[in-house]
C-alpha cells in the first residue's frame, strides 16, 4: 500500500491546490493549512478557465506529499532507480531520505515523515519521524513493536497513531508519542469495543478521520470516526459498507466528511456526509482499475485522471466545473506502484 498511498495523497493534495486556486478564496478557510500556503494557492477569487497554476514542482520530480514547508518526492538516477527526497520551498538542495531497505514511508499531510521497517504502510512498526521543516534535527524512533502496535497515521513531529493489538487479538486505536527516552501511549475514547483494521486520514485542524470495521464475525460493516487529538476522543461517527482497510481514500472539511468506495455494479465513487445535516451523497467516478485522484474541499469534491480532466463537483449544488484539462501525471520512468 505505501506507494500507492502516498502517492495518491500527492496527487490529490495537488488536485487540492488546483482547487483553491480555480475556486478562489471562498474554499482557503476549509482546505488543508499546507495546501493553502503552497505555493500558487490563490488568495483571491480566479476565474475557471483552465489557466489555474498549480505549484512550480520540478517536471522530472514524481511529487508524493506536501507540507507547510516544502513536499516529499522522487527523483530519479540515469538507471531509472528512484530516490526519494524532499524539496524546500524557499529553494536550496533537497535532502535525501533514506528508509530501511524493504521498508516503506508516510506522512499525513504535513512536513513529518515516518520512515518504517515494512513496504505496506499498516504493518509498519519500528517507526523514525523525521521533521522536514527543520531536516537537520535528529529523528524520533518509536517502536510500535514492543507495544503490539502497528502503524496508522502520523499525528506530529513525535507521535503516531497507532492500531495495538491485545493478548486477545481485539484491538485498540492508540495516541503514541516519544518524549526523549520515553514512550507513552494513550487509549482513544469512545470507538466500539470490537473495532478493528483502523486507517487514517490528513491531520488537519488538531483532528483526524479513521475508517474501521466492527460488528459479529459474519456480518462485519465499516465504521468511520472524527477524534479530536487534543482529548483523544470520538467527536463524530459515521456509518459506511467496510473499513476501507488497504483501499479507501479518507478526507474532511469543515463541512463534510467523505470517502472512498467500491462496489460491483456501479465502480469506484465516493461517499460524502454533510456533518451538520447527515445527508450522504455518492459520486460516482468509474471502473476501479483507472487511477482516480479525489480530495475532498470545502463543499467541493475534486476528482481525476492523469488522462482525463480535472473536475470540481459542488456537494451542495451539483454544479460542475473543470478546473483542469488533465491531472497530475507520474514521470515515464520508474512508475510502477505497489497494488
Amino acid at each position: 500500500m505505501q506507494f500507492r498511498s502516498t502517492g495518491s495523497r500527492l496527487s490529490t493534495a495537488i488536485l487540492a491546490v488546483l482547487a483553491v486556486t480555480a475556486l478562489g478564496a471562498g474554499t482557503l478557510a476549509s482546505a488543508p493549512a499546507a495546501l493553502a500556503a503552497a505555493p500558487g494557492a490563490a488568495s483571491g477569487p480566479a476565474s475557471v478557465t483552465g489557466s489555474a497554476a498549480l505549484p512550480a514542482f520540478p517536471k522530472d520530480v514524481e511529487v508524493t506529499g506536501v507540507g507547510a514547508h516544502g513536499f516529499f518526492g522522487y527523483s530519479f538516477t540515469p538507471d531509472g532507480e528512484r530516490e526519494l527526497r524532499w524539496w524546500p520551498y524557499g529553494g536550496g538542495a533537497p535532502t535525501l531520505i533514506d528508509y530501511p531497505e524493504d521498508g516503506g514511508w508516510a506522512t499525513s499531510g504535513g512536513d513529518v515523515v515516518a520512515l518504517g521497517d515494512d513496504n505496506w504502510v499498516v504493518q509498519m512498526r519500528s517507526l523514525t519521524l523525521r521533521n522536514m521543516a527543520d531536516p537537520s534535527a535528529p529523528g524520533v524512533d518509536i517502536d510500535l513493536g514492543a507495544l503490539g502496535g502497528n502503524y496508522v497515521a502520523v499525528l506530529g513531529p513525535t507521535s503516531v497513531l497507532a492500531q495495538l493489538t491485545k493478548d486477545d487479538g481485539t484491538a485498540e486505536l492508540h495516541i503514541v508519542t516519544k518524549d526523549g527516552a520515553t514512550t507513552t501511549s494513550r487509549k482513544v475514547a469512545g470507538l466500539p469495543a470490537d473495532a478493528t483494521d483502523f486507517t487514517g486520514s490528513v491531520v488537519r485542524g488538531g483532528a483526524v478521520l479513521v475508517g474501521y470495521e466492527t460488528g459479529p464475525a459474519d456480518a462485519r460493516s465499516g465504521g468511520r470516526a472524527l477524534i479530536d487529538l487534543s482529548d483523544a476522543t470520538v467527536s463524530e461517527t459515521y456509518t459506511s459498507a467496510d473499513s476501507g482497510y488497504d483501499f479507501t481514500h479518507l478526507m474532511f472539511s469543515g463541512t463534510r466528511v467523505a470517502w472512498l468506495d467500491w462496489k460491483s455494479g456501479t465502480g469506484l465513487f465516493v461517499t460524502s456526509v454533510d456533518r451538520a445535516t447527515g445527508q450522504e451523497k455518492q459520486t460516482v467516478l468509474g471502473a476501479r482499475g483507472d487511477e482516480w485522484y479525489t480530495e475532498l474541499v470545502g463543499d467541493w469534491l475534486v476528482y481525476g485522471t492523469p488522462s482525463g480532466p480535472v473536475r470540481a463537483v459542488s456537494l451542495t449544488s451539483g454544479e460542475t466545473r473543470v478546473l483542469a484539462e488533465s491531472g497530475p501525471a507520474r514521470p515515464a520512468r520508474g512508475t510502477a506502484v505497489r497494488q
